[in-house]
């Protein structure tokens, strides 16, 4: 029988929210055999399923917060070394230049940058940053995934849609 598919899953730092909900939800109905997932979390996380996860057979990999970039970055090298996904599935929006910069250096072949968000006129600073990265949000994924056409809209551009 041939190995499954590994997807490295990045999630930023898991909080129990929507969005891990949504990938875990996915992931519990998947066949196991064929597709199998690694969980790369930040050590900020404040909520992280391992019971689940481990029962489905995934593993985790807690990585620096992606606020200490340098060391966010090596160490994401050695996770991506270690596992050779075939995959990288990155759900931190504008932020996924960072995992998926790290992932194309490392010669993976498939590098998804996913959209889950627009920006939020409430969180002046995150807004500035995700505005800032935006532009190079289409340099290193070969993929590009979003909840709806606004957050594709808003992250990879009109021509994306």
């Amino acid at each position: 029988m041939a190995s499954p598919l590994h997807v490295a899953q990045i999630m930023g730092p898991m909080v129990g929210g929507g969005l891990e909900s949504t990938i875990l939800n996915r992931y519990r109905f998947l066949n196991h055999s064929q597709v199998q997932f690694d969980f790369i979390v930040q050590d900020d996380s404040t909520y992280i399923p391992v019971d689940e996860i481990n029962k489905y057979g995934g593993r985790i990999y807690t990585i620096p917060s992606y606020k200490h970039l340098a060391s966010y970055m090596k160490e994401l090298q050695a996770v991506y070394r270690k596992l050779k996904p075939d995959i990288v599935h990155s759900n931190m929006n504008s932020l996924s230049v960072f995992p998926l910069m790290a992932a194309k250096t490392a010669g993976i072949p498939i590098r998804i940058a996913h959209s889950h968000s627009t920006a939020n006129n409430r969180e002046i600073k995150r807004t500035i940053i995700k505005n800032t990265l935006r532009p190079l949000s289409r340099i290193y994924p070969t993929h590009l995934a979003a909840c709806g056409p606004h957050a594709a809209k808003w992250l990879f551009g009109e021509k994306a849609v």
